[in-house]
């Protein structure tokens, strides 16, 4: 939670490689968090079949 209101140097590297495998370099160094999102999840898991139900809740 600490880090969620900037680009560590790790989630930098992660956006210069995904751009760049897509062919789209911007100026990454300008980039700038400016969205940002909360909510409750609840994962349902069924251990005979290996099932899962994600539920998203509380969403802001």
């Amino acid at each position: 939670m600490a880090d969620r209101s900037r680009i560590t140097a790790e989630g930098l590297a992660y956006i210069t490689e995904t751009l760049a495998a897509l062919g789209a370099l911007p100026d990454v160094g300008a980039l700038r968090p400016v969205l940002e999102s909360g909510y409750a999840r609840t994962t349902l898991y069924l251990p005979g079949s290996g099932s899962r139900a994600t539920i998203d809740s509380d969403v802001i």
